[in-house]
């Protein structure tokens, strides 16, 4: 028996798995849900912001104008909704993009269900929701779908998914409203992330291009469509920039839309720390070792696996069996070699897989399209494979499930699981060959390799036990033992809540706090605002900005309040504020501010956590600076 999809047996399995899939996909997103709840972001840097600006806006403020962003608008502004709607709270948020998880984890089933087959769309769908969507692997957390350090890259990234499988159903059905529908998300990509626009744009119009290979129609209808296809994604683009018109100047407007793609070009942003080394041409020769390394060690087990197979077939005992007990082989001795290998880093060689994936199928398709009998299901995976593709370009020679690869990597990981689970087995299949050891093998490599990641990812969500905040806004983070892997304490958020206490009394509901350098979360969970516009003040500002204009944007805006928080931008090049940039604002403030209280560490002096509040000095002078309560 094989998996031919004529044979009934086979078409029986794939009826049980049209409904064991969606079962298997929701009770992972259980179990996920339930061992990271609450404990999705970071209690300091970045989420902050992601609360703060919707916080701003749905209070009647307008983006760019009255809040500084660096990406586009459609993800602040539906975050903005769901407070005017519900109230300001972080569990909003999370809950409805809990909500959006679910519901793309069985849209991704369903998705992967037209290029390849059920069983393959189910282990697609549960390692999205085991492997990424709630991802924990590095840092303190908030690179994952729930809570993530820009809700923009993970609302692009499902639109942008979206738009690939309405542009697959359009290259099966050839209905104008579908490619008219693609157009409209593809606008609506493009006001989000850049980068996750240039990715689905790309696969869309690459895939369109090679489909016209296969078509023979007037060029008149051909035009036709493409107006249909460019003409709607200037749609929700021109809708946003009328109404950004309207609150400041027009080429104000214009400036912000396409200010992420003025940044992008930006050379000395691209040449920070954080870059060089995001991308991996900070170690470049390292890393080009380690993805041949890489590739030499799956070529290897790729040959394994199809040579034990064809040996199998030649002697005629290539049986259900026989792949069954291989995987569980293949399974126990992943476990067995679970310190030796580095899991986090198995995507490393996907972007130079993936190049070769594009040029060979690509050609295939040009060559041979007229002629198939699957074309649209080779299109809508080739689609895929150049949309994964252009989304590693940011991180090409350093693609790792850590950091960004909570996105980045996954379309690359479905193209691998697809191809090792779908298209290698039929095609070892269609020369009247079985492939059960084959399959099995690499099911047993896929299962263990998702059950690592969603281990590692488990074991640091149960770290997080300290609550932060309270009620829609409670968020647990690392307990006061806590302690990081050079030994410094980790009591950040016993730290953070003796601090919020002590400003909660201080501060006026009506005046104004400034926390620096990159601590938003402060003010929302203070409900506290900020003086200025501005509200990072990390190095990436400074590049941007400078000193001259920054210390005249609080000559203008002097805060009521300004609090220090100790956050280490060594990723950036510059770890100090007020010593490795910003020196000039660090006096400013010195010379106008007394410090009231101090809670931990000295910001900016010492390597533990520790937040300063200061207060602008009235005609008496300056007080001197009192100690918190002391914190074991």
């Amino acid at each position: 028996m094989t998996f031919n999809q004529s044979k009934p047996s086979t078409r029986l399995i794939q009826v049980q798995w049209n409904a064991l899939g969606p079962l298997l996909i929701t009770l992972s997103y259980a179990f996920m849900t339930w061992i990271s709840w609450r404990r999705w972001p970071d209690i300091i840097m970045d989420f902050g912001q992601q609360l703060y600006v919707p916080w701003m806006l749905s209070e009647g403020q307008v983006l760019y104008r009255d809040v500084v962003y660096f990406h586009g608008p459609l993800a602040s502004y539906i975050n903005a909704a769901l407070f005017y709607f519900l109230g300001p709270g972080m569990i909003h948020l999370a809950l409805a993009n809990l909500f959006l998880v679910y519901g793309f984890s069985l849209f991704l089933f369903y998705w992967m269900k037209q290029i390849s087959d059920t069983i393959c769309a189910t282990l697609a769908g549960v390692t999205f929701v085991l492997a990424f969507a709630f991802a924990y692997y590095w840092g303190m957390g908030l690179l994952n779908f729930v809570c993530p350090y820009v809700y923009d890259l993970t609302y692009g990234f499902m639109l942008g998914c979206v738009a690939l499988y309405q542009c697959g159903r359009y290259l099966e059905f050839r209905e104008p409203a579908r490619l008219l529908g693609v157009g409209l998300l593809l606008g609506l990509v493009f006001l989000t992330k850049a980068e996750m626009f240039a990715a689905v744009i790309s696969a869309v119009g690459i895939t369109l291009l090679v489909d016209l290979r296969g078509r023979d129609e007037p060029v008149r209808k051909t035009l036709l469509r493409v107006l249909l296809f460019v003409g709607p994604i200037f749609v929700f683009p021109l809708f946003f920039f009328f109404y950004f018109a309207f609150k400041m100047p027009m080429e104000e407007a214009a400036h912000h839309l396409f200010s992420q793609w003025i940044h992008g070009l930006n050379l000395n942003i691209h040449s920070l720390f954080y870059y060089r080394f995001v991308s991996g041409t900070m170690f470049l020769e390292a890393n080009l070792l380690k993805i041949s390394v890489h590739l030499l060690v799956y070529a290897l087990l790729l040959a394994i696996l199809i040579g034990l197979n064809l040996w199998l077939e030649k002697h005629g005992k290539n049986s259900p069996r026989a792949g069954l007990y291989f995987g569980l082989a293949v399974a126990t001795g992943l476990i067995l070699l679970y310190p030796q290998i580095p899991w986090r880093h198995l995507p490393r060689s996907f972007p130079a897989i993936l190049v070769i994936f594009c040029l060979g199928v690509g050609i295939f398709l040009v060559k041979n399209l007229p002629s198939l009998r699957k074309r649209v299901q080779l299109l809508s995976f080739f689609m895929l494979g150049v949309f994964a593709l252009v989304l590693t370009l940011k991180v090409f020679f350093n693609l790792n499930t850590s950091h960004l690869g909570f996105v980045l990597a996954l379309p690359a990981t479905l193209v691998m699981v697809t191809g090792l689970l779908h298209f290698l087995p039929k095609f070892i299949e269609s020369g009247n060959k079985t492939a059960w050891l084959f399959r099995c093998g690499t099911y047993g490599l896929v299962a263990v390799t998702v059950l690592i990641w969603t281990s590692i990812s488990y074991n640091q969500y149960q770290i997080k036990t300290y609550p932060v905040g309270s009620g829609a806004d409670m968020i647990y983070d690392f307990p006061p033992n806590a302690v990081r892997f050079d030994g410094t304490p980790l009591d950040r958020a016993e730290i953070l809540s003796h601090a919020l206490s002590f400003l909660e009394k201080e501060v006026k509901s009506n005046e104004t706090i400034l926390s620096l350098p990159d601590s938003m979360m402060i003010n929302y969970l203070l409900r506290r605002r900020f003086p200025t516009r501005d509200t990072i003040f990390n190095p990436l500002v400074w590049i941007i900005r400078g000193d001259p204009a920054m210390i005249q944007l609080m000559e203008d805006h002097p805060p009521d309040y300004v609090v220090y928080v100790n956050i280490d931008f060594t990723i950036f090049g510059s770890p100090v504020f007020g010593k490795d940039y910003a020196s000039g604002l660090k006096n400013w403030i010195e010379a106008r501010y007394t410090p009231m209280r101090q809670f931990g560490g000295t910001p900016f002096q010492s390597k533990r956590f520790g937040v300063q509040v200061l207060k602008l000095k009235d005609s008496e002078g300056i007080s001197n600076i009192q100690k918190g309560p002391r914190l074991q």
